[in-house]
Parts: C-alpha cells; sequence; structure tokens
C-alpha cells in the first residue's frame, strides 16, 4: 500500500504543474524499518545530490547516508524530467516513526503561505494503523 502511495502522492507533487512547466527543485523517497534500502525519485536540474543527501540525512537513523546511484533512464513527465535514484540508511527511519514504511517528498515552494521554504511532507503510521501526514520544513 505505501509503495503505490508513495507513487502517487510523489506523482501529484511533483507532477502537478502548470501549462509551463517552472523549473521546480524537488524529490520524494521511502524507507522501510529494518532495511538500508531507499528507493526516490529527483527533478533533474532541481537539488544537488549533495543537498539530497544532506536533507535525507535528517530522517536517517544515525544520519548516514550513501551516495545516491541513478536508476534507469530520465523520463519526462509534464514538463519534468524525472530520475530514480537508491541510497542506503543503514539505521533505517527515525523511531519517531512507529509505521514498517515512510514517505518524503520535499520541494523548495516559489510562492504561496510556505514561499521561500523546502517543505516536506512524511506519509507514515502510527504503528497501530492510522496513517500520519506530517508537515515539516528543511534546510538544505
Amino acid at each position: 500500500m505505501f509503495k503505490k502511495l508513495f507513487i502517487s502522492l510523489t506523482t501529484a507533487a511533483l507532477l502537478a504543474s502548470p501549462a509551463v512547466a517552472e523549473p521546480v527543485k524537488g524529490f520524494g523517497f521511502s524507507m522501510k524499518r529494518g532495511k538500508p534500502a531507499i528507493k526516490g525519485v529527483l527533478v533533474v536540474d532541481g537539488y544537488s545530490q549533495q543537498q539530497i543527501r544532506k536533507m535525507m540525512s535528517v530522517y536517517c537513523k544515525g544520519g548516514d547516508v550513501g551516495a545516491l546511484e541513478l536508476t534507469g533512464k530520465p523520463r519526462k513527465k509534464r514538463g519534468y524530467v524525472l530520475q530514480k535514484f537508491t541510497t542506503t540508511c543503514q539505521g533505517g527511519p527515525l523511531d519517531r516513526f512507529k509505521g514498517k514504511n515512510s514517505s518524503y517528498e520535499i520541494e523548495y515552494i516559489t510562492e504561496g503561505e510556505y514561499r521561500n521554504k523546502h517543505l516536506v511532507e512524511i506519509t507514515t503510521s502510527d504503528g497501530l494503523g492510522n496513517i500520519l501526514y506530517l508537515k515539516e520544513f528543511a534546510r538544505p
């Protein structure tokens, strides 16, 4: 369920665009408790790999995120070029996220209420079967 939720949330957040796509900085990733592997997708020409790893480290227990490995070919969707990636987090997600899976989307907002902030949207569960949706802000 979370894999489908991650893909649909990432698609909605990263691909919802006006008729002419503006440059965007954004990426999404998911982690599973007890598994070091992380899968994600990034907007090409958005955040640098260094910025992505730094922001991901905030949500990785121990803070050690491996190098990003780009997987597959970049694909164009609604004016954006998206690239899948994998990396590792040996500690898994932070203990404050009680569910088995957690998904994260980070995007630099250029207008509106969160203008000039790096918005983090987290989808996880409370460990009791209830889905949690959290909003936070990050620093690259």
